[in-house]
């Protein structure tokens, strides 16, 4: 599976990119000046001004192109930790304000939260099948003649629901951060020069298997940053030539995501 391979393969360089994303916030300071997004405004409910979730509902199926109903739903959802209807509500108030970046950022946001969370849920229904097959295996390896005929078939069988559940998880979790990495590109072309901006690109790029964007999103970030010290500096750019050499060795990796509008 697709997040086995990157754990197995990549460890070093996810460990990499987790420290980026923590210095997308820290030393590129996101929610502090005009080009930045202010966290609180990504989980902000106060938009609602204490409308419920169902006078909202109501309200955007009467009014369905009022973009501020749709914002205020979103953030009502938001707020009642009800994330994949928030993630919906956004997207409709999206397609009628394509140019919000501070909804765009909630958006990918959300995404991303809810991406690792199938991710993480991934590595258990994985262990849970992998528990199976290794209890099949070591019986399978005992004395008894008709052993491996017997149990390892069953085992397999017993383990075949965690593995479907991995599977879907791993594809919904793959989605999840296809999107966001699509939200994100919006905001780079919105805001060219915002740092920050390319390295959550990097991020879900990276978590996608999206190589060519990564370094893309890397080198931009080097670009924008020349302040950054030059030890640092050096191990971004060998990063990059790491993503350079992955993205050639996975040419599908370089297909850009389209977020729904």
């Amino acid at each position: 599976m697709l997040f086995e391979r990157i754990r197995r393969t990549q460890k070093p360089v996810f460990i990499f990119l987790a420290f980026m994303f923590g210095l997308g916030f820290v030393a590129l300071g996101i929610g502090q000046g005009s080009n930045s997004i202010n966290l609180g405004d990504l989980f902000s409910s106060g938009g609602s001004s204490g409308t419920s979730i169902s006078d909202l509902s109501t309200r955007v199926q009467s009014h369905p192109k009022d973009a501020g109903a749709w914002l205020q739903l979103a953030r009502a959802y938001q707020a009642d930790g009800q994330t994949s209807q928030a993630i919906s509500s956004y997207t409709t108030y999206l397609g009628l304000k394509p140019s919000d970046q501070t909804a765009l950022s909630a958006t990918a946001t959300l995404l991303e939260q809810r991406g690792q969370t199938d991710a993480t849920k991934v590595q258990q229904a994985e262990a849970a099948a992998q528990a199976y097959t290794q209890i099949g295996s070591a019986t399978a390896a005992s004395s008894l003649k008709l052993a491996p005929a017997l149990t390892h078939p069953l085992m397999s069988t017993l383990a075949q629901p965690a593995t479907t559940v991995a599977s879907t998880l791993e594809s919904s979790a793959i989605s999840d951060f296809s999107q966001a990495m699509g939200y994100r590109q919006r905001l780079t072309k919105l805001s060219p020069r915002n740092a920050s901006y390319q390295v959550l690109l990097a991020q879900d790029a990276y978590a996608t298997q999206s190589y060519a964007t990564v370094a893309t999103a890397l080198e931009r970030y080097l670009k924008l940053s020349p302040n950054m010290p030059k030890k640092q500096r050096r191990q971004i750019q060998k990063q990059i030539i790491q993503f350079k050499l992955q993205a050639k060795a996975t040419p599908s990796s370089s297909s850009p995501a389209n977020p729904t509008p």
